[in-house]
């Protein structure tokens, strides 16, 4: 799988480099931001993304408001949310956000990039279906 260029979003230090570092083992190239004030201006700057990793709990805005933000301008860019607060609400939110999923704290690596996977094939049969009409 071809992961191109990804936006990850994690206050921690050491989760953002240990996601970046798998990442960029995988060919992805990285972009990083710790709060939601840079994650809204790396996407700016830096987009386009083919997904953005985000944590939930990250200083303003949180992860929610930033994906709202970037939902409101019509921007689809998937979105994997992780969070150690996962729960069936939560899920529900982001999912009707659209093009988004939650990862739960902690996780595998190989978790991310399945859960990458599958988002990046849902996207890809969504555009599809979206040109066929």
């Amino acid at each position: 799988m071809e992961l191109g260029h990804i936006l990850v979003v994690e206050d921690d230090v050491r989760i953002r480099e240990m996601v970046r570092n798998m990442l960029q083992s995988h060919g992805a190239r990285v972009a990083e931001a710790s709060t939601g004030e840079e994650a809204l201006a790396a996407l700016k700057r830096n987009g386009p993304f083919e997904m953005v990793v985000l944590d939930l709990l990250i200083p303003p805005p949180t992860g929610l408001r930033v994906m709202s933000l970037v939902r409101a301008a019509h921007d689809d860019t998937p979105f994997v949310v992780i969070t150690g607060a996962a729960d069936d609400d939560l899920r529900a939110t982001v999912a009707e956000m659209g093009k988004a999923v939650v990862l739960a704290k902690p996780f595998l690596m190989d978790d991310l990039l399945a859960v990458m996977g599958r988002l990046r094939a849902d996207t890809e049969a969504m555009g599809s279906s979206e040109e066929a009409t």
